[in-house]
């Protein structure tokens, strides 16, 4: 007997299953309402904070001092100049993510890198990495004192002599120069030569006021009054410690030091008094 109620079917009034089915439709517009005011509300917020975002780096983030730092051959003023070229550089933000996502190296070509950060929001903190100047020279054609790298890139060409850097006499460029141009020598071993010369003297503390090129790339040091031959670079460290020993010997005097004949087996160095070698500008 309960067999067979079990598979009888249950009746539910027509009205009932419409009732039902008015109901599941309310639930869905309701959970459709409740989705959508949570989309609205967020979009909302969303434009409050780009708004937000907006007027601050608008209004906070502008531009009130520029730092440079680490650059000696060229002014800060000229620096901050090529920094705050773009029309929208009066933003710092805008200037920092300019030099954080694009490549900027085309427009300092004397620096190996230049790096900007903020140390607050009005302040473009420039940290530029120079070049290293080697030397100078003082070219006739141009009548410009021309600095120049180890490698004989020149990165001056100026009406003053640079402050703190040696000067060559007795190059002799194959061309014109040009600021940021590579010297045409002859030679480019007399570079080195320079630069080895340049290293060893700082390890006694007695840069010369003149290094002048001579025949042959032999190199002549000038002190003032005092003089010293190093002839070719043959013996370099060597003849470097004993004239740093005889320079102390002969101050006060006037001549020069013949060290271009020094070698282990021939150790002999002349001071030839009054005599001294007429160095061109």
């Amino acid at each position: 007997m309960s067999d067979q109620n079990s598979n009888e079917k249950v009746n539910v009034p027509v009205e009932e299953l419409e009732r039902m089915d008015l109901e599941e439709k309310e639930r869905i517009i309701a959970r459709k309402v409740r989705r959508h005011r949570i989309v609205v509300r967020v979009i909302l917020a969303l434009a409050v904070l780009v708004a937000l975002g907006i007027v601050i780096v608008w209004k906070v983030f502008t531009v009130e001092e520029v730092r440079v730092e680490g650059n000696h051959l060229h002014s800060a003023k000229s620096i901050q100049s090529t920094v705050l070229s773009d029309k929208h550089s009066w933003n710092s933000l805008y200037v920092l993510l300019s030099y954080r996502l694009l490549d900027h190296s085309e427009e300092f070509p004397y620096a190996d890198s230049v790096t900007v950060s903020l140390s607050d929001p009005h302040t473009v903190v420039v940290n530029v990495d120079e070049k290293d100047m080697m030397a100078y020279y003082y070219d006739s054609a141009t009548k410009k004192y021309v600095g120049f790298s180890e490698t004989g890139e020149v990165l001056l060409l100026s009406n003053k002599a640079p402050e703190d850097y040696v000067r060559v006499t007795g190059l002799k460029p194959q061309k014109a120069v040009a600021l940021y141009g590579t010297m045409a020598l002859e030679d480019d071993s007399i570079l080195a030569y320079i630069k080895s010369v340049l290293m060893v003297l700082s390890n006694y503390d007695i840069p010369p006021e003149v290094i002048c090129v001579q025949n042959n790339n032999s190199l002549l040091l000038s002190y003032g009054d005092i003089q010293v031959n190093l002839g070719d670079s043959y013996y370099l460290n060597e003849k470097i410690v004993r004239m740093q020993q005889l320079l102390q010997k002969v101050e006060g005097q006037t001549g020069t030091l013949h060290l271009e004949t020094w070698t282990e087996s021939t150790t002999d160095v002349y001071f030839r008094l009054d005599e001294l070698t007429t160095i061109p500008q």
